[in-house]
């Protein structure tokens, strides 16, 4: 079903480096732990503690992912609107 990438940083940083993450297949945040974990490709996975002190990008390489997600688990066609 394909992969995606994002990266996050940690706001509360002095630097605020962002952390680039490459063939995710998921992500979940778990509220009640204040963590999200990450899933990547070859099974591995990652967590982040104290999600509230950190910021993610995710770009259009996860919208089509999240797209196809869709499109396979609901067998229907679904089309992106777009504005020029």
């Amino acid at each position: 079903m394909g992969t995606y990438n994002a990266k996050y940083r940690r706001i509360t940083s002095t630097f605020g480096n962002w952390t680039k993450l490459k063939d995710l297949i998921g992500h979940q945040y778990e509220e009640k732990q204040n963590k999200i974990v990450f899933y990547f490709k070859d099974g591995s996975l990652q967590e982040v503690a104290r999600w509230d002190d950190c910021e993610i990008f995710l770009g259009t390489d996860w919208v089509l992912w999240t797209k196809n997600r869709m499109e396979k688990e609901s067998q229907q066609t679904i089309k992106l609107n777009v504005e020029a």
